[in-house]
C-alpha cells in the first residue's frame, strides 16, 4: 500500500455515510469539507475526502446513494474539480436543469 496521499471528490444528499469514512479510511480535507458532512441533508453537496495512499471505493459510495465525482493524488486538481462542480450545479439551478 502506497503512502502517498489521495484526494476525491463525493457528492450527495441526504445523511452523510459516515461508515465510508471507516470503510475508505478517509477523512474530509478541511474544516469547510468537514463543516458540510452535518449541513442539511435535503441539499446536494460536495465534499472532498482524503486518505493517506489505497484506493476509493466508488461502488461502496454508490451504495450509500452517494457518488465518487473524481479522484487524485494532487489535491490542487481535486479542488478544482470541486469548484467546478459547484459552478455546474448552480448553472443547473438556475436553468432549471439541476
Amino acid at each position: 500500500m502506497s503512502n502517498e496521499a489521495a484526494f476525491a471528490v463525493v457528492a450527495g444528499s441526504g445523511e452523510f455515510p459516515f461508515d465510508m469514512l471507516r470503510y475508505d479510511h478517509c477523512y474530509p480535507l478541511d474544516c469547510t469539507d468537514a463543516e458540510q458532512l452535518a449541513e442539511d441533508k435535503f441539499d446536494y453537496r460536495f465534499v472532498i475526502v482524503a486518505r493517506d495512499g489505497g484506493e476509493f471505493h466508488p461502488e461502496r459510495w454508490k451504495s450509500f446513494t452517494w457518488r465518487l465525482v473524481g479522484q487524485s493524488k494532487h489535491r490542487a486538481a481535486i479542488e478544482l474539480l470541486k469548484v467546478s462542480c459547484i459552478q455546474k450545479s448552480k448553472e443547473g439551478e438556475k436553468n432549471g436543469t439541476s
